[in-house]
């Protein structure tokens, strides 16, 4: 018997919940619209490579979760707000969570790494908050790098 989507989001809260990670946090300390992201195109950027070695904490924002794909260790999203769209990216290795109650960030909880989480506990349409740092692809999109 299949789970109805009402019941498969419902055990999502419930586990973030377990984990202490605020499914529905009361505030987010967002200090850049996307549109703000997005008028620093023609900025210079560092390199993805160098981004993932020693990611620098940059950018803040939020928004809605638009659309999510994963490719092994990378995974690509959509985050969008009232000002506009800009793409994610996240790697396994350099991705962290804030905990509510504690406000410290980890790599892993209950055996599931902070990339897992995002990968198997959000879903598309979810509002979620990124820290990050912005960089150009090779195809020239700018993206937000997302290290928490």
């Amino acid at each position: 018997m299949a789970l109805s989507e009402y019941e498969v989001r419902k055990a999502k809260v419930a586990q973030l919940k377990e984990m202490w990670i605020a499914p529905y946090a009361s505030s987010f300390d967002k200090k850049d619209t996307i549109g703000e992201l997005n008028a620093q195109a023609g900025d210079s950027f560092r390199d993805v490579n160098e981004i993932i070695e020693w990611p620098q904490l940059t950018f803040k924002t939020a928004g809605r979760l638009t659309l999510y794909r994963g490719h092994g260790k990378l995974a690509f999203g959509k985050l969008l707000d009232e000002t506009g769209e800009i793409q994610l990216m996240w790697h396994a290795t350099a991705c962290h969570v804030l905990l509510n109650e504690t406000g410290e960030y980890v790599d892993s909880l209950n055996d599931m790494s902070a990339f897992k989480i995002m990968e198997k506990l959000i879903d598309v349409g979810d509002f979620i908050g990124v820290v990050g740092e912005l960089f150009l692809t090779h195809k020239w999109e700018l993206t937000l790098f997302v290290s928490q």
